[in-house]
């Protein structure tokens, strides 16, 4: 190899090696930093707390139990005073009482409303209400599909649900005044007998123009035959096509405020095929508040207008006096005095005070349901709902009266239990005497409580095992990004190595060509 390409290659060596060292230098800080990303990984693991079971025993109390006269009774709460104590005794009874029947949507019905007077002139207002006798679909309709309700067809036997579009037809039978969805091979001589319907595919039809005008397409179904909605709710049977519910929509006058319209409100013009204004009324339709004409509520409720699940809520002692007999109004106030000890010294008005009251009609009975009106402190506004508890009451049930003895005397065994429990009692005389009664100490442990708790620590360990998979994920992924760079660090070292052998050999080519050539110019 000539001197000039020794030189090159030994410099071109030169530069792959100080390469080779760059890039093992930029592979090093990464590995350094992914190290300080596994050590953070390792501090988040060590943060985590370990979720720890709740045990029974965190749960359960001593309680106190004994019987005076016939009533049995727990101890409650215990105050010492001195050498005695102050105890409430908490006694089971039984009879009229309260229990949370459960939670219900409580929503604001407004005493008025806004709207806006409609033209009786206006033809789209008049064909915005859909009617048909014929099966001829109305002018603001499209499709098979009419206000969400599928347009069935009743069929009269098994040769006609066989033929034509009926043979692939969704197929509903009718059973106790509904439409039921039903296999069309488990149909039967009964079912033709209670009725049959298919749901009806649109069909279109073209119209030729006449001296040059464009065609028309129009649509439209068989005429002469049974049509009906089919609701997506209610499946409730609408002979005709029809639309009460859309004509109940619209608002008549009625004298300073606005109720429903009917059908007696409306003109039906077989022509048009359509529900028309009569000319002699003014009719509304509902607005956005603040822009219209504001109108007393047709819905508006007396009371508070509030409503629980559509039943309108009320002041309690104005609803009972309303509904109820005396005698079922004491029995009611004897079920809230029960059902809420908190209210036991309270008059029955201070204590209805408390309450709102709503009614549902059972046959001929109106049946209270009251909800405490602390639950609906927030005010329920237009459109804003809530969900509030509400109490019903049972002639059965069970509640807990507690009396407060003051001066209790208490004995202790030695393991410091309480054996009995001495009660001051007014005597014949007007004396204060003491009734001891022996009480038995029983280990109660709150199922609910503990439960919640061993609830709670499920989730808080689930939420621990998901966390410590994620970061062990995240370690998993970072230690194989580790492992990829560490083998190209050896790839990288073992081809500087190769590299720095090869410099040394030209190293000293090089100087035995300078040694030789020094040698030459002075022999």
């Amino acid at each position: 190899m000539g001197m000039s390409a020794t030189q090159a290659r030994y410099l071109n060596l030169i530069a792959q090696q100080s390469d080779l060292e760059f890039q093992g230098q930029q592979i090093n800080e990464s590995r350094t930093t992914l190290s300080e990303q596994t050590n953070n990984l390792y501090s988040q693991l060590q943060d985590l707390s370990v979720p720890t079971p709740p045990h029974t025993t965190d749960y359960t109390t001593i309680q106190y139990s004994g019987s005076l006269g016939a009533d049995n009774f727990t101890l409650g709460k215990i105050v010492p005073s001195g050498s005695t104590y102050t105890v409430n005794l908490n006694y089971n009874k039984a009879g009229n009482s309260t229990y949370s029947a459960g939670k219900a949507e409580v929503k604001n019905t407004p005493e008025t409303i806004w709207v806006n007077e409609l033209d009786a002139s206006q033809t789209s207002k008049q064909t915005a209400i859909v009617a048909t006798t014929d099966g001829q679909i109305g002018a603001n309709s499209s499709g098979a599909d009419v206000n969400g309700k599928e347009i069935l067809h009743k069929v009269a036997d098994m040769s006609e649900l066989s033929s034509g579009d009926n043979a692939s037809a969704k197929v509903y039978v009718m059973e106790n005044g509904k439409f039921i969805n039903k296999d069309r091979s488990q149909i039967t001589d009964k079912d033709f007998a209670n009725g049959v319907y298919t749901k009806i595919t649109a069909k279109y039809e073209e119209i030729p123009g006449e001296d040059g005008e464009e065609a028309t397409v129009n649509q439209n179904y068989t005429a002469g035959v049974d049509y009906y909605y089919h609701g997506e709710n209610t499946e409730e049977i609408v002979p005709g096509l029809s639309s009460y519910d859309q004509i109940s929509s619209y608002y008549v006058s009625d004298g300073d405020g606005i109720k429903h319209a009917t059908t007696s409100d409306f003109h039906y013009n077989a022509e048009t095929k359509v529900y028309e204004f009569k000319e002699d009324l003014t009719y509304f339709k509902a607005s956005s508040e603040g822009n219209g004409i504001e109108k007393n509520n047709p819905d508006f409720s007396e009371g508070i207008g509030q409503s629980l699940n559509g039943n309108p809520l009320m002041e309690s002692e104005t609803g009972l006096d309303k509904y109820l007999t005396q005698e079922q109004k004491e029995s009611a106030i004897e079920a809230l005095r029960n059902g809420f000890p908190e209210y036991t010294n309270l008059s029955d008005s201070e204590l209805l005070n408390n309450f709102y009251v709503s009614f549902s009609t059972e046959g001929s009975l109106k049946v209270p349901h009251f909800t405490l009106k602390q639950e609906l402190k927030n005010p329920v506004n237009g459109s804003q709902t809530q969900w509030a508890e509400y109490y019903d009451i049972t002639s059965t049930g069970t509640y807990t009266k507690t009396t407060t003895y003051e001066n209790c005397e208490l004995t202790f065994d030695t393991s410091g239990r309480i054996t009995q429990i001495s009660l001051p009692v007014t005597g014949d005389n007007g004396e204060i005497v003491y009734h001891t009664v022996k009480l038995t100490a029983t280990s109660v442990t709150d199922e609910a409580a503990y439960k919640n708790a061993y609830n709670d620590y499920e989730y808080d360990k689930y939420e621990y095992d998901k966390e410590q998979m994620k970061i062990n994920a995240q370690m998993s992924i970072i230690q194989q990004e580790d492992k990829k760079l560490e083998l190209k660090l050896q790839r990288l070292d073992n081809e500087r190595t190769q590299i720095t052998t090869e410099i040394e050999a030209l190293e000293k080519v090089i100087n035995d060509n300078i040694e030789a050539s020094y040698k030459t110019f002075s022999g």
